[in-house]
């Protein structure tokens, strides 16, 4: 059995072993909702604290790892990774210069730097980004860390809040909304996270009937969908987490094998229509693909023909 090398030990001491802060980021008003779900991870996060913009929560990778599989209405999560004074350019490069950027980047790795800005005196987002570019790309180089094992780019957030500079690690990659269940886009498409607010926003409980009668893109019926079969949002895409450095594939394997989802209804609960004949031909098309259609039943119909009748649901009368 190969021994675990001193930096592999680094790793696991500094990064796997230890909390960390993160922030879910939201749509305006998805606050409540997101913080909801994160009491429900199992385990949940150590803490959970609702602000303007997201839900702040500290927990292992393990439960970074968990929120991005099972958030339905985040955005995004990022992992809090330092914060310091700032009041100049320099101060950046100085501080940053001497982070432990090995422990979470491959040397040569994509970055993609965000610099947002409130009531500093650094206003320059391109000349802050830079500082933090050039002292990452000085400390990789002078630890002598591996080249990149994958081509994905990182995300990296640099927020000043007046003269507090707080430096994020995006874990996600794409946003969340994108589950990697629909392969078809449509005008004026609704985001899935918005949808999945919307139906906890109604009240709407895994496995009830749910009639969809305009139902377009089948977003609402798409997402009820993997609710009603316990599917988590994540299961089927990729995260950007994956090309860090503490990022272990069996690990993660086992995380996503404990969500796989139980065998779904008897009876489709979900009735998806349209007038239109080419999206409900699409819809079709993607549920067939993702194996969605034990939980939606397609039909095309115009709304105002629609009849209990027609609905092939349990109990319709």
């Amino acid at each position: 059995m190969t021994q675990p090398s001193a930096f592999e030990k680094r790793v696991k001491r500094q990064v796997t072993a230890r909390e960390h802060d993160a922030f879910a980021v939201t749509a305006p008003g998805l606050e409540p909702l997101c913080a909801r779900e994160l009491g429900q991870l199992g385990p949940p996060p150590a803490a959970i604290e609702t602000t303007k913009g997201g839900v702040a929560f500290r927990g292992r990778l393990t439960t970074v790892y968990l929120a991005n599989l099972h958030l339905r209405t985040a955005t995004r999560v990022r992992m809090r990774l330092t914060d310091f004074k700032a009041t100049r350019l320099d101060q950046i490069h100085r501080r940053l210069v001497d982070f432990p950027w090995e422990l979470y980047l491959f040397q040569g790795q994509a970055c993609e730097i965000q610099v947002s800005t409130r009531g500093s005196r650094l206003y320059h987002r391109e000349a802050i980004a830079d500082q933090l570019r050039g002292a990452m790309a000085k400390r990789l180089a002078r630890e002598g860390i591996p080249a990149a094992q994958t081509p994905a780019a990182q995300g990296l957030h640099l927020r000043l809040d007046g003269d507090r500079a707080t430096l994020s690690l995006d874990s996600s990659g794409a946003a969340l909304y994108r589950r990697g269940f629909k392969s078809q886009g449509t005008r004026a498409p609704l985001r899935e996270n918005l949808a999945a607010a919307i139906l906890l926003w109604a009240g709407y409980r895994p496995g009830e009937p749910l009639v969809d009668p305009l139902c377009g893109g089948g977003t609402f019926s798409l997402e009820a969908a993997l609710m009603t079969l316990g599917i988590p949002p994540g299961l089927r895409r990729s995260f950007a987490f994956e090309g860090w450095p503490a990022f272990r594939p069996h690990h993660w394997d086992h995380l996503r094998q404990q969500a796989a989802p139980a065998a779904g209804p008897s009876t489709p609960p979900i009735f998806a229509s349209d007038r239109s004949a080419a999206a409900c031909n699409a819809l079709a098309t993607e549920v067939r693909r993702t194996g969605l259609d034990k939980a939606i039943h397609i039909s095309r119909r115009e709304f105002d023909s629609l009849t209990p009748a027609d609905l092939p649901l349990p109990d319709a009368k």
